[in-house]
């Protein structure tokens, strides 16, 4: 037997001083085993912990996207001017709707256009399944169910 090799064989533990004579284990466990075995559990490790670290990647990067998705809805001028023509229906929602009726066109409908093509793409993305409906919900609830019912002729 070579000097990097555990000898729990029934004649090494027989020549031990400390052995008991009624026991009959056959155990030998190399040092390349027990460094296999060692690499194995370290990989099996590194799996679970780069499996963790994607998750968590993945998530941020949806918050991350989400975020973007908000600003661009509720902190950009592009959609803030809608919102409030639709949330307090002033004059120029009069204006907007007599447009949507006759076909007309003028710079507040083609805003309105561009409102609408934001929800397409909310609606893209859910169809893709990029967002949830829990996460469209979320973020758009109120202008999917009240803020544009008024628009509707």
């Amino acid at each position: 037997m070579g000097s990097a090799d555990f000898c729990l064989s029934r004649s090494c533990l027989l020549d031990s001083p400390h052995a008991s004579h009624t026991s009959a284990v056959s155990l030998t466990i190399t040092v390349d085993d027990l460094f296999r075995y060692v690499l194995q559990l370290f990989g099996i490790g590194a799996s679970v912990v780069a499996l963790v670290t994607y998750w968590r990647n993945v998530r941020t990067k949806r918050a991350e996207w989400l975020s973007a998705l908000h600003a661009k809805f509720f902190e950009s001028t592009n959609y803030k001017s809608m919102r409030h023509i639709i949330d307090y229906e002033p004059t120029e929602f009069a204006t907007l709707r007599q447009c949507i009726v006759e076909g007309g066109s003028d710079q507040l409908v083609e805003s309105f256009v561009d409102y609408l093509n934001f929800f397409e793409f909310i609606a893209s993305l859910w169809k893709l399944k990029q967002l949830s409906i829990d996460e469209v919900a979320m973020m758009f609830d109120y202008y999917l169910t009240n803020g544009l019912a008024p628009v509707h002729c």
